[in-house]
């Protein structure tokens, strides 16, 4: 009778977590809603804006590597956004997928697509990034952290496009 009421309690306890943890969630996507609300729009097919070019990415320890043609853009990441990079390239999912690989899973569930990681701009020594999504003919545009789009799109394919400027101010010629 006392393993029951311990399975219980403890049942009980994970449920009254989970919710906690679900408010938590909801209260967080909230406030950074009203902070920096997302951009609507509508997408009639996906082409690579004006300014911007496709780049193909790369992590060497944690240092990511952005690189456009003959262009090269880098950036050092910590540990967990470099395993998030590393294993998206790898295309590896671990016993215990990481967020992106459960953010992977989710738009698929819902029928969402990754349009595309989009890198705009750099402020004090930071990269700032949108990610684009659609679901149906309705399209979200979000603030993303540049590492975790990179990992996202790695994950589903989407196309990482890199404003052309960053790699003329910022960037390195490899060719």
């Amino acid at each position: 009778m006392a393993k029951k009421s311990n399975k219980n309690l403890l049942t009980l306890g994970l449920s009254i977590l989970i919710i906690l943890m679900a408010v938590l969630v909801a209260l967080n996507s909230w406030i950074v809603w009203q902070l920096r609300p997302p951009t609507l729009f509508v997408s009639a097919g996906i082409e690579i804006p004006a300014g911007y070019v496709q780049a193909r990415a790369d992590i060497f320890g944690n240092v990511v590597s952005l690189t456009a043609g003959c262009d090269q853009l880098t950036a050092t990441v910590n540990d967990a956004q470099a395993e998030a990079i590393l294993t998206g390239l790898q295309n590896i999912t671990s016993y215990r997928p990481l967020t992106h690989d459960m953010i992977r899973d989710i738009v698929e569930f819902f029928d969402i697509d990754v349009l595309a990681v989009r890198i705009d701009r750099m402020e004090n020594r930071t990269y700032f990034g949108r990610l684009l999504l659609q679901q149906g003919n309705r399209g979200l545009s979000l603030d993303v952290r540049p590492s975790d789009g990179i990992a996202l799109a790695l994950r589903t394919g989407a196309p990482i496009w890199v404003n052309q400027s960053l790699f003329e101010q910022h960037g390195v010629r490899i060719c």
